[in-house]
């Protein structure tokens, strides 16, 4: 069973479970429901990036037994496929599963809050949730996994 979380682009998080997702979660609020959802369901938890999203759970002292990472999937299936110079984003999975030209690693880190000057390049198109996108991109990964060489090799080592 997955449970898909990730921060929209107003800072807030979403989580999406089986049975309900839950938008406009604040930190305190993600870190709650992801407690919850782990001691019920023990979930495969899946992140937009785990860099950017586990930090926040730790932060509140939630650990999670499994996850799969969109982001890190991403970078090992563009080195299979030769283009590991690409971003492994998920605006940028997003655009290459639409058939679009993926935007380039924006520097700016992504923040629940910008600073004063800082430019945010928008992560996702307007309209496009992080459930939609996540689910969208999942489902191309899984395309392109099976389109290897050895796909349950490839699924062992994104599971891993």
């Amino acid at each position: 069973m997955q449970v898909i979380a990730g921060r929209e682009e107003d800072g807030s998080f979403t989580v999406h479970s089986p049975s309900s997702t839950v938008t406009g979660l604040d930190e305190a609020g993600f870190a709650r429901s992801a407690r919850e959802l782990e001691a019920s369901l023990e979930p495969r938890w899946v992140f937009p990036s785990a860099e950017s999203t586990y930090p926040v759970l730790v932060a509140a002292g939630v650990r999670v037994r499994r996850c799969y990472d969109v982001a890190l999937a991403e970078g090992l299936l563009l080195a299979y496929e030769g283009a590991e110079e690409q971003s492994r984003s998920l605006r940028a999975a997003w655009a290459r599963a639409n058939g679009e030209e993926p935007p380039p690693d924006s520097a700016a880190v992504e923040s629940a809050q910008p600073t004063l000057f800082e430019t945010r390049v928008p992560t996702l198109p307007e309209g496009v949730t992080v459930v939609t996108a996540v689910r969208r991109v999942l489902a191309e990964q899984e395309r392109r996994v099976a389109a290897t060489e050895h796909p349950d090799r490839m699924r062992l080592l994104l599971a891993a």
